[in-house]
């Protein structure tokens, strides 16, 4: 009976948990509007600047040989590309709320990667979602922003599907369907993005070593062969904008990024490492892969994060959101040590208590963080919508030259207008933002007019 409702207990916590996260997330994102090149995606691509016959993506061929001009033209990220296009057919009210679900799934997948099939605790699932907060750079940008949340928050739930079964050594009841599955899954994985598609594939290769002698090694081949299929893809295909984006092997630059965005979780990451190990000397453990296994698999996704980091140095542009998918594994490198220093201390009051305290800690730090990024959103959303709802009006009345009100400065990254372009002052033809707004919403022209009153909005219910 006690078992029993220490359970219920556990799954109401999880519950209440996911969905709390789920609905300040989507604050977020109720609080964000289009910017960049995210109107760019609604139509059939041409190239950079709308073509003189520009038109729409109808069908499932249109989109296809959309991401195909894409692919050659601009961007090897096809697997990002294809749902940012398909994502800018649909209101922008759907993504907001598959967004903010993903976010939940990203951090559930996380904890999968440490418990299994065992029950996923209800300290560690909070404290996930608290790393996530302080320790994924440039929310605006790679979760908030919907192109860049395609290319970051959403391809880690491939990324982490794919890299599952190999996590757990998985033994398939149809080998066959695995192989075919998995080939898939990893030709996706394969071309999220240049720097953590490699870091996964090495973690998955490490496990397919560490497991080879119970190891169903045909849809571990597939694959892995067929990750490393869509990785070539993605990586010549966008390696024409290498000269046009920046220069490659700035090693200083690199470093000091490094540090600012993911050294704390580095630090955090290894000194656990690097305790646990003193702790598996002191009780004299064999620190074997068979008897250790969540110990070694921290010390690879580690390691992985690293070289992911390193990665970076062939890259034109080291900008704050390619360390999201290092830090991703630094933060599942945290939680399997927290769970291997759990094994080392069963039955002790510490180890139920560290996890959820430390989750209290960061939850209580986040709220000044997180109650300044609701204010800077809903201070852009409303310059947005303002713009939005002219450019709609101006439209239906047949008013050719839209004018809107211009972003105010930004001084958060949760924001994504602190980096993310809008409109811009100077001719609005000539401007490559105003041109595809313009070409979105049936005008022929919009320009900034900072003498327009922004527009009361409707905000969501649970704006505590």
């Amino acid at each position: 009976m006690k078992h029993t409702a220490k359970v219920l207990i556990g799954i109401i916590g999880l519950i209440v948990i996911s969905v709390g996260v789920f609905l300040v997330m989507k604050l977020l994102n109720d609080l964000s509007g289009y910017s960049a090149d995210d109107y760019l995606y609604h139509f059939f691509f041409t190239g950079e600047w709308p073509a003189k016959h520009l038109r729409g993506i109808h069908n499932g061929l249109d989109l296809i040989q959309s991401v195909q001009n894409h692919t050659r033209l601009f961007n090897g990220r096809f697997v990002a590309h294809t749902g940012v296009m398909t994502m800018m057919q649909f209101p922008k009210a759907v993504f907001n709320v598959a967004n903010a679900l993903v976010f939940v799934v990203v951090g559930w997948l996380m904890n999968v990667h440490v418990f299994g099939k065992q029950r996923i605790k209800v300290g560690f699932l909070a404290l996930t979602f608290a790393l996530m907060w302080f320790g994924l750079p440039d929310y605006g940008t790679t979760i908030l922003w919907l192109s860049g949340g395609f290319n970051y928050l959403w391809m880690a739930m491939i990324y982490l599907l794919f890299l599952l079964p190999y996590r757990f050594n998985y033994q398939a009841h149809h080998p066959m369907l695995m192989a075919i599955g998995m080939s898939v899954l990893g030709f996706l994985a394969g071309a999220t993005n240049e720097n953590t598609a490699p870091l996964t594939l090495f973690i998955a290769f490490a496990f397919t070593l560490f497991d080879w002698q119970k190891s169903q090694l045909a849809w571990k081949w597939c694959g892995g062969l067929f990750g490393a299929l869509g990785f070539y893809i993605m990586v010549k295909s966008g390696s024409q904008q290498i000269a046009v984006r920046g220069k490659q092997f700035e090693i200083g630059k690199l470093l000091q990024n490094a540090g600012h965005y993911s050294g704390w979780l580095l630090a955090l990451a290894f000194g656990l490492l690097i305790y646990l190990y003193w702790q598996h000397h002191t009780y004299g453990h064999r620190l074997v892969w068979r008897q250790q296994r969540t110990f070694v698999a921290a010390w690879l996704y580690g390691v992985g994060a690293v070289l992911g980091i390193v990665a970076l140095v062939v890259s034109p542009q080291i900008l704050s959101r390619v360390f999201f998918g290092p830090n991703l594994y630094l933060i599942i490198a945290i939680l399997l040590a927290l769970k291997d220093h759990a094994l080392l201390r069963q039955g002790t009051w510490l180890v139920r208590l560290l996890p959820i305290s430390a989750a209290l800690i960061l939850g209580f730090l986040a709220i000044p963080g997180y109650q300044a990024a609701v204010r800077s959103n809903l201070q852009s959303y409303r310059t947005w919508a303002t713009g939005d709802a002219i450019c709609r009006e101006d439209a239906k009345r047949g008013i050719a030259h839209a004018k809107v009100p211009g972003m105010q400065p930004v001084y958060t990254d949760r924001n994504q207008y602190v980096s993310s372009t809008y409109v811009s002052n100077g001719n609005p033809n000539k401007q490559w933002f105003n041109v595809w707004m313009a070409r979105y919403y049936g005008v022929k022209s919009v320009a900034v007019d900072n003498t327009v009153v922004l527009r009361d909005v409707k905000l969501p219910t649970h704006t505590w």
